[in-house]
């Protein structure tokens, strides 16, 4: 009687572990339903969030790419020939073509060979750009870009509402011609913008990729 006792008891606990599983088993499936379909059906707005910025991110790079080798094709040779007079007017013509509002460029600097400032146009008309000429980049470190033509820039300069001084990031290009070396054409971006407008960081100035 004893054995069979506890033979009962047995069953009874199995049954009881049962309806606890099946009382738990049922709901879980129906929540796994509903996030299974909640993911299907949200998935191509997620995705699609995450093409957008990626799109943004290329237009900028594709922009960048395209203003380097325009301004590189008319600045070879009034540079070589150091015209200055036809190189300031190439840049500020390349800057009349820009909408203000969706101008990605601080401004941009031709550098000699001994990295000195040869020529600049700044979009900001309260920077005085004769101050600007003739300083030198010889203190700052040009990174170079794994796999890319480009080099990276990361300084810092006094303004009048940034007297300690304000971070910039630049990203520069070599300039060659027939003859061999001339300079540097740097752009100066304009980080606060491009990171609201595009989603671009410094990180993404890294991974970029140009070919000459």
């Amino acid at each position: 009687i004893l054995s069979l006792g506890r033979d009962v008891t047995a069953i009874e606990n199995i049954k009881n572990k049962y309806r606890r599983s099946t009382y738990w088993f049922f709901p879980t499936i129906i929540l796994l339903g509903v996030l299974l379909g909640a993911v299907l059906y949200g998935y191509p707005y997620f995705t699609k969030g995450y093409q957008s910025q990626i799109h943004e991110k290329l237009e900028l790079r594709n922009q960048l790419a395209r203003d380097y080798f325009l301004l590189k094709s008319l600045l070879i040779t009034p540079f070589s020939n150091m015209d200055k007079q036809r190189t300031s007017k190439i840049m500020a013509e390349f800057f009349s073509t820009l909408t203000p509002d969706h101008l990605p460029y601080a401004g941009i600097l031709l550098l000699n060979q001994e990295k000195k400032v040869f020529d600049a146009y700044i979009s900001d008309a309260a920077v005085d750009v004769s101050k600007i000429i003739g300083s030198s980049y010889t203190g700052i470190e040009f990174i170079p870009v794994q796999n890319s033509s480009h080099y990276l820039l990361s300084l810092y300069r006094v303004t009048k509402h940034n007297p300690m001084g304000k971070k910039c990031t630049e990203v520069a290009f070599k300039l060659q011609s027939k003859e061999g070396f001339l300079g540097w054409l740097v752009f100066q971006m304009k980080m606060n913008f491009i990171e609201d407008k595009y989603g671009v960081k410094e990180q993404d100035l890294k991974e970029w990729e140009f070919k000459n």
